[in-house]
């Protein structure tokens, strides 16, 4: 019997090597499969990293995805380090954060946006986010919160982009 979505995300993940950042365009961009506890990889779940390849330190979004059957592939959680734009929840999330413009890192967690469904929040692009506190100071403690907000271990095998700074 196969484990649910909500199961496979809670669960305990591993990074099973380091990926490499490849460049897209004006992106920079890894996939990586996650291993269970086992060391088994988890089929149709992964992480993905990508930034702007010019700006250093901007823009940084891990997002975990999944193969919906009979859907498509989409985003089940995301993490963002300095966001190009401010985020609103506008009415949903929690009551103190409803209709907030919060600038800033954020997560949208798995659990707050399952609540909306598969089809919203695949469509909806994860609506539900929350602030990260306190901000983190660099890059390798950014992708340490994400391995603790991901449940994933050995993120610390994710080498920093390879980014190319614009000369002015």
């Amino acid at each position: 019997m196969s484990a649910s979505l909500p199961d496979l995300v809670r669960a305990p993940k591993t990074l099973p090597f380091a990926p490499e950042w490849t460049p897209h365009e004006d992106q920079l961009r890894f996939t990586s499969s996650l291993d269970d506890a086992d060391g088994v990889t988890i089929e149709g779940l992964w992480l993905r990293g990508q930034c702007p390849t010019r700006y250093p330190d901007e823009r940084v979004v891990y997002q975990l995805e999944y193969l919906f059957p009979g859907f498509r592939r989409g985003p089940v959680s995301r993490i963002e380090w300095h966001p190009q734009s401010p985020h609103n929840n506008k009415g949903l999330g929690p009551p103190h954060l409803r209709h907030i413009e919060k600038s800033g890192s954020q997560v949208h967690p798995f659990d707050l946006n399952w609540t909306l469904g598969v089809k919203r929040m695949v469509s909806e692009n994860l609506p539900i986010g929350l602030p990260i506190e306190p901000e983190p100071r660099d890059f390798r403690a950014f992708t340490s919160v994400m391995g603790t907000a991901f449940g994933v271990r050995g993120v610390d095998l994710i080498p920093a982009p390879p980014w190319q700074p614009r000369i002015l």
